[in-house]
C-alpha cells in the first residue's frame, strides 16, 4: 500500500502543469468568441494565468510551456481578435511566450554560465537599436525582446533538453499537423477573419477557405508553421530507437503532408538537403547508402506536382513544385528582385550600425532574406561577427557522436539555409534555432547513433 501511495504521489509531483495551462487558455479564448468576456479581459487574464501557473513550474515544464505558447500563440491571437485579424488590442498576446522565459531566467540565474561572446553581441545589438528606436518603435522593441529572450531561453534549455523534451516537441508538431488537416476540411471562423484581414497585404492568401493553397495552422503565418514542422521532421528522422518503416514512417508522413499544405516550398526543398549534409558530416551511412537516400529524395521531389494535383491545387501552384522549372520560377525571380531592392536601402548609417533589430523582419517592411535583413538591422560589421560566432560554434562540434547533437545540428543547418529565404535566426521562428543551437554545442554525449 505504501509503495502504491508513493507511486501515485510521484506521478502527481511530476505531472506537468502544461496541460492545465492549455485548458485554461482555451477556456479564456473561447469565452471571447462567445462574447462572455470583453476583448481586454482576455489579455489581462491570459498573462495573469500564465504568470501564476509558471511560478509553480519546474524548469523543464517552463521550457515546455514556452514552446507550447510559441506554437499556439498565433491561434490564440486569432481567436481573441475574432474577425479583426491581428490589428487589435489583443495583438499584445504575441508577448505571452516571453512570460515563462522571464521566470525561467530567474529560476536558473545562478546555475547557468551564459556565453560571453553572444552576451556581448546581444548588448551591442540592443545598444545600437536604441539609436533607431523612434523610427520603428514597436518592431524594434519586439526585436530586442525576442532576440534577447530566445537566446537566454536556448542557453538555459541546453541543460534540460533530453529525449523527453524532444518527444514533447514532436508531439506538438503532430497536434498542429492534425489542426492543419482540420483547416483543410473546414476553416474555422476566426481563421477566416484573420485571412480576410491579411489578404490585402499578403498576395499568397488568394482564398480564405479550406481550399487555400497555404494553410497556416496554429502559428501566425504559413512559413512559421512550415518552419516548426520542418524542425519536427528532422527530429523524427534522427530519433533514437525508432525504425523507419513503423511508427516513425507514419509520423514523418503526417508531418510532411501538413508541411505540404502550408504551401511553403523553401522547407519542402531544404529538408532533404539538411538531412544529406547531416548524415554526410556525421558519417552515419556508407557511400552506397548515401546515394540510395539521394535517389529516394529525388523520387519524392518528382512526385510533388502529383501530390498537388491530388489536393486540387491550381495549375500554377503545381508548376511551382516542378523541380526542373525552378530556375525560371517567377516567385524565385521576384525574390531575387526584392533582395536587390533591399540593397538599395543601404545608407552609411544602416551599413555601419543598422536601423535596429526587428525593423526589417516584421510588418510591411519585412525583407524575405534573413541575411540582408540582419545586415540592414545591425550593420555589416556586427552582422559578420554575429554570423561568424554561429558558424564557428557549429563547425567545432560536427564530429560529436551523439543523438541529441545530430538532431540539433541538423535543425540548425536547415534553419541557417532557410534564413536565405526568410528571417529565421532573429525572427518569429528564432526560438527553434537558438534552442537547438545551444543544445548542439552544449552537449558532450558520446553515444553512437545511426540512421535507420
Amino acid at each position: 500500500m505504501k509503495s502504491s501511495r508513493a507511486f501515485v504521489g510521484k506521478v502527481e509531483e511530476d505531472r506537468s502543469y502544461v496541460y492545465v495551462l492549455i485548458l485554461a487558455l482555451i477556456a479564456l479564448n473561447a469565452a471571447v468568441v462567445v462574447s462572455v468576456l470583453p476583448g481586454y479581459a482576455v489579455i489581462y487574464i491570459s498573462f495573469l494565468t500564465v504568470f501564476l501557473f509558471s511560478l509553480k513550474f519546474k524548469s523543464k515544464d517552463l521550457i515546455k510551456t514556452v514552446l507550447l505558447l510559441f506554437v499556439f500563440s498565433g491561434m490564440m491571437r486569432r481567436i481573441a481578435a475574432s474577425d479583426s485579424g491581428y490589428f487589435t488590442p489583443n495583438d499584445i498576446l504575441i508577448l505571452l511566450p516571453y512570460v515563462p522565459i522571464f521566470i525561467l531566467f530567474f529560476k536558473n540565474l545562478k546555475k547557468v554560465n551564459f556565453d560571453v561572446y553572444i552576451s556581448i553581441m546581444l548588448y551591442l545589438i540592443s545598444l545600437l537599436a536604441l539609436f533607431s528606436l523612434q523610427q520603428s518603435l514597436s518592431n524594434i522593441l519586439w526585436g530586442i525582446v525576442n532576440l534577447v529572450s530566445v537566446i537566454i531561453f536556448g542557453q538555459i534549455s541546453k541543460a534540460y533538453l533530453d529525449e523527453d523534451l524532444i518527444s514533447f516537441v514532436i508531439n506538438l508538431g503532430l497536434i498542429t499537423a492534425f489542426y492543419i488537416f482540420f483547416q483543410k476540411v473546414s476553416l474555422p471562423e476566426y481563421d477566416v477573419g484573420w485571412c480576410q484581414n491579411r489578404k490585402s497585404e499578403l498576395i499568397v492568401l488568394e482564398t480564405c477557405t479550406s481550399k487555400s493553397t497555404r494553410l497556416w495552422g496554429t502559428m501566425e503565418s504559413a512559413i512559421n508553421m512550415a518552419c516548426f514542422l520542418s524542425v519536427c521532421f528532422l527530429l523524427i528522422m534522427f530519433q533514437r530507437k525508432s525504425r523507419l518503416f513503423g511508427g516513425k514512417f507514419i509520423k514523418l508522413l503526417i508531418i510532411f503532408v501538413a508541411l505540404f499544405l502550408t504551401g511553403t516550398r523553401t522547407y519542402i526543398f531544404l529538408i532533404p538537403v539538411a538531412f544529406l549534409i547531416s548524415i554526410y558530416c556525421f558519417k552515419r551511412v556508407s557511400i552506397s547508402r548515401f546515394f540510395v537516400w539521394v535517389s529516394c529524395i529525388v523520387f519524392v521531389a518528382i512526385q510533388l506536382p502529383s501530390l498537388a494535383q491530388f489536393f486540387g491545387y491550381e495549375s500554377r501552384w503545381i508548376e511551382r513544385l516542378n523541380v526542373s522549372r525552378l530556375m525560371g520560377d517567377q516567385s524565385l525571380n521576384e525574390r531575387f528582385g526584392l533582395i536587390v531592392n533591399a540593397l538599395d536601402q543601404i545608407t552609411v548609417k544602416n551599413f555601419l550600425i543598422g536601423d535596429g533589430i526587428g525593423s526589417k523582419s516584421r510588418g510591411l517592411s519585412a525583407i524575405d532574406n534573413g541575411y540582408v535583413s540582419l545586415m540592414l538591422e545591425i550593420g555589416l560589421p556586427l552582422a559578420i561577427v554575429f554570423l561568424t560566432i554561429i558558424v564557428y560554434r557549429l563547425k567545432s562540434i560536427y564530429h560529436f557522436q551523439s543523438q541529441l547533437v545530430l538532431q540539433s545540428w541538423s535543425v540548425c543547418i536547415l534553419l541557417i539555409m532557410a534564413n536565405l529565404s526568410y528571417v529565421v535566426l532573429t525572427g518569429s521562428s528564432s526560438v527553434f534555432f537558438w534552442l537547438f543551437f545551444f543544445a548542439a554545442y552544449g552537449s558532450s554525449y558520446s553515444n553512437r547513433v545511426s540512421v535507420q
